[in-house]
Formats: structure tokens, C-alpha cells, sequence
């Protein structure tokens, strides 16, 4: 039942001995929600004159994808390998790479690309293959591991 229902003042005093809490967590628990800080507010006070560290700057994000820029890397790394795979390969392998690879959101087996495009399974792996190497040769050259992120 609420205090107010009881005829009771909701006063912190009240509040703490109605859970059990102290005072002072009462306090700052009222406090906390009613408190809003800039994340670009100065952590402490300049000391030269200069811009110091912001409460951005001590909060973590693990969370990659909650970073604007991975999208925008993602996006460039992506829009170079379109690139990459339309000025290096042949129709037949942009074909195969793009199927086997789910570069248009379809992944499919060498058996599945075989049936689709009329040749052996086996034919199929050999020539996706060679593609490969195609493709890994134009990156070097291009040096687009530099946009590779090392795990």
C-alpha cells in the first residue's frame, strides 16, 4: 500500500523507514533520476585554459555496432569489394563469388550454384576458387587489408 493511501506525507524520513533503507540512499536515489549530465561536460576543472577529458571520453561502448563509424566502415569496406569484385573478375566468377559468399543476401553450396548456372558441382568450386585468388591479388594490390580490422 502507498503512503499516500495511508495518509501518510511521502517525506524521505518516510520513504527510508517504509523499506528499510537509510536515509542517504533514499536521498540519492531521488536525487539520481532527477540529475542529468552532459556526456561532453568537463570530468575536472582545466587547469590551462584548454578543453580537459569529457565524460564520453571514460565511457565505454563494447558494443561495435553502437559505434557510427563501423557502419560507415562497413559501408566503404563493402562498397570496395563491389568494386573489387566488378573491375577484377569475369561475369561467370562475379556470379559465383556473389552466390557462394551471400553478397546479395543468398548464400548457396557449390552443389546449389551448379544446378543454377547449368555446370558441375565441381567446375563450379574450381572456378570460385580461382576467383578467390583473383580477388585476394586485386586487394593486395589495392592494399584494402589496411581496412581489415586484425582480431
Amino acid at each position: 500500500m502507498r503512503l499516500e493511501e495511508k495518509g501518510i506525507t511521502p517525506s524521505v524520513n518516510n520513504i527510508a523507514a517504509s523499506l528499510n533503507m537509510s536515509q542517504k540512499k533514499v536521498r540519492n536515489a531521488t536525487e539520481a533520476s532527477s540529475k542529468v549530465y552532459s556526456l561532453d561536460r568537463e570530468v575536472f576543472p582545466s587547469l590551462n585554459g584548454l578543453p580537459g577529458a569529457t565524460l564520453h571520453s571514460y565511457i565505454a561502448d563494447n558494443h561495435l555496432e553502437n559505434n557510427p563509424w563501423h557502419g560507415v566502415d562497413t559501408w566503404a569496406l563493402k562498397d570496395e569489394v563491389n568494386n573489387l569484385i566488378s573491375s577484377s573478375l569475369r561475369e561467370r566468377e562475379r556470379e559465383i563469388i556473389r552466390l557462394y559468399y551471400g553478397l546479395d543476401s543468398e548464400c548457396l553450396t557449390w552443389e546449389d550454384i551448379s544446378k543454377r548456372i547449368g555446370l558441375s558441382r565441381e567446375r563450379v568450386r574450381q572456378v570460385g576458387l580461382v576467383a578467390l585468388e583473383k580477388l585476394k591479388h586485386a586487394a593486395r594490390k589495392r592494399r584494402l587489408d589496411a581496412m581489415l580490422i586484425k582480431q
